[in-house]
């Protein structure tokens, strides 16, 4: 009988799946941020991972509940009734000889009625909600997704040179593709800026840190923000994302929160 073989490949598989569902601990994320520009197998990996879970997100069903459904609810409760008034209902036969007084049926039977109206209700409210929620949570992961499928593709390139961003304990704050004349940058762990901030993209070589481009956080942290038309890319060593007070970009970086070297 023959053995059974081990499955050849990259151990941090499991990983790039966690990364593309932004599922990893913090040690764990700055652990394959660091891994992922050298390992092609994860990047293949992220990239189904995302197309997977892109094809997944569209399929919530969009749906809310009748507008009327409140209506009909309280027209049952106040014992009125909406249907045709000509309709053929058929005769009804009262299954007790001896059925209580209607005034004593009627109150027990508003009591529960009454009980109902306010659960369905508050079912119906929180349908409404949660369906909102999930279009806003479908919408924002086929947004994450989309960037990170782009992030992945820029890193195939030929001239690509992937470059991890982190703070200076060693945090991944974002993950940067530099190209020959194209920059793509995606926040990781950049917190959204206030409308009197701006972040800026520097970069480092022999001389002064050179402003690239500035760029604002929105709440959904992981959006690209792609750099264009920049003059000898390649010829920087390294970069920087600083924070800086104003909407204009300075001319030296004063808070700087992540740096990454190209690696030679």
């Amino acid at each position: 009988m023959n053995a059974p073989r081990s499955e050849p490949g990259c151990p941090h598989r499991e990983l790039a799946v966690g990364w593309a569902l932004r599922g990893l601990e913090p040690a764990e994320e700055s652990l394959f941020a660091a891994h992922l520009p050298d390992c092609a197998e994860c990047r293949r990996t992220v990239q189904e991972t995302e197309e997977v879970g892109a094809a997944l997100a569209v399929t919530v069903p969009d749906a809310a509940p009748p507008d009327t459904l409140e209506q009909r609810i309280l027209a049952v409760a106040d014992g009125v009734d909406d249907s045709d008034a000509g309709a053929d209902r058929g005769e009804v036969r009262s299954l007790h000889r001896h059925a209580p007084p209607r005034a004593a049926r009627r109150s027990t039977g508003q009591v529960l009625t009454a009980a109902a109206v306010v659960a369905l209700i508050a079912v119906a409210g929180a349908l409404g909600v949660r369906v909102v929620q999930l279009d806003g949570e479908r919408d924002r992961a086929a947004r994450q997704l989309t960037g990170m499928s782009q992030l992945v593709d820029r890193m195939a390139e030929p001239d690509a040179r992937p470059v991890a961003l982190a703070a200076t304990g060693g945090r991944p704050m974002a993950m940067l593709v530099a190209e020959q004349e194209r920059l793509t940058l995606m926040p990781m762990g950049l917190q959204p800026n206030s409308s009197d901030q701006i972040y800026v993209l520097w970069g480092l070589g022999a001389g002064t840190p050179v402003a690239l481009d500035s760029f604002d956080v929105p709440a959904d942290s992981r959006i690209v923000h792609t750099v264009g038309s920049v003059p000898r890319a390649e010829a920087f060593t390294g970069f920087a994302i600083s924070l800086e007070p104003g909407r204009t970009p300075p001319a030296a970086p004063s808070d700087v929160l992540a740096t990454g070297e190209v690696d030679s």
